[in-house]
This record gives C-alpha cells, structure tokens and sequence, in this order.
C-alpha cells in the first residue's frame, strides 16, 4: 500500500508533522520575502522541512539487512555487532554516513 511503504500513513495521522513542516516554510518565507536574517532562517527552515518528511521504512539512518528474501530495516544503533558488515545504507543520511 503506498500510505505504509512511503511513509505518508504517520505523515497524516500525527498533526505534528505537518504543523513543522508549515513552521518551516514560514521560516523560509520570511527569510526570503522579508529578508529577516536570511542565512538564519533558510537553513533551519529547510532543516526543519527535511526532518519531518515522511521517509519510507525507518527514515533518513534506516539500514537494509537482506535475509533471504526477507528484508529488514534496522537503525545503526540497533544493529547487532556480527551483523553490522552485512547490511547496507537504505536511507539518505545513512548512504551520506556510509560513504
């Protein structure tokens, strides 16, 4: 289903995700239009935009572990030690992490 592989399913049943995500573009309409401190406010307005998108799986630091053809997503931390080696970077700061 695509609410549950995308991550829009827990985008759209907490408030608070797209409540940040307005925060943020508030941010970057006032750093941009009103020129209030704009090389504040852009950056942690897109920060803010990144953090609370939906990710799919596990979100930005997610990690593929492949067992047969099951596939499993793990955070770094939450890796067993043996088995770090075998899985590889599934979200977009742990790839950036990775490599």
């Amino acid at each position: 289903m695509f609410g549950l592989e995308t991550g829009f399913g827990e985008f759209f049943t907490n408030y608070q995700y797209p409540v940040m995500v307005v925060i943020g573009l508030v941010l970057i309409y006032l750093g941009i239009s009103k020129k209030m401190e704009p090389l504040l406010l852009v950056p942690i307005g897109l920060g803010i935009i990144l953090v609370n998108l939906p990710w799919p799986n596990e979100g930005l630091m997610a990690y593929r572990l492949l067992d047969g053809d099951v596939v499993e997503y793990y955070k770094f931390v939450d890796l067993p030690a043996e088995i770090r080696e075998l899985a590889e970077p599934a979200g977009l700061m742990s790839r950036i992490f990775h490599y």
